[in-house]
């Protein structure tokens, strides 16, 4: 048996042991594989699902989930599909966890989101003998015209950046004048 897996032998169709890596012999007829888990790290896809932010725009993301199996036989008797299973459950965290921000606040705080999902999906898989270790958004899509907003909010924010910079860069050249003046008179007044 290769290493890293773990295999659930049944004796007439019952859970008999666990082979582990190394030589594993199975008499044929009476017992039979019922289940091969590999015990090393594995990754699989989050297919795109919409979401609702808090400030009620619809975006759609995807991502990956990390996973290991650490018990075997929870994984292989205490779930039917465990990779269903923890799609599932990544997809309608992901939702709640959407739902508590605001779509700004979805673009900023990416690593929380993140952190947020993958802490509900390794409390919820611990069960099965399965642990979560990270949860990671791939990517965020809005619809065209939420983008274009974004797009002209973004625009608008750089203009007032750009305005309020030259009017303080007008007031400390008004300023380095009126000084400069004051200085002159003084330097005036001290020679006559």
């Amino acid at each position: 048996m290769p290493s890293a897996q773990e295999w659930m032998i049944e004796r007439f169709g019952r859970y008999n042991r666990t082979a582990h890596a190394g030589l594993a012999l199975c008499i044929p007829l009476v017992e039979s594989i019922a289940y091969r888990r590999s015990l090393k790290e594995t990754t699989f896809a989050i297919k795109p699902q919409t979401a609702i932010t808090k400030d009620n725009v619809h975006v759609q993301l995807d991502g990956a989930v990390y996973t290991k199996v650490e018990d075997a036989y929870k994984a292989s008797y205490g779930i039917d599909d465990p990779t269903t299973a923890i799609n599932v459950l990544a997809q309608s965290a992901m939702r709640k966890e959407v739902g508590n921000l605001e779509l700004d606040q979805l673009f900023l705080e990416r690593e929380k989101l993140n952190a947020g999902i993958a802490l509900a999906l390794d409390e919820a898989a611990k069960p099965w003998g399965i642990r979560v270790f990270r949860y990671e958004i791939a990517d965020i899509h809005v619809d065209r015209g939420t983008r274009e907003a974004m797009e002209k909010q973004s625009n608008a924010e750089r203009l007032r950046r750009a305005e309020v910079l030259e009017s303080q860069g007008y007031r400390e050249r008004l300023i380095n004048q009126s000084e400069g003046d004051r200085q002159s008179a003084i330097d005036r007044k001290s020679v006559v």
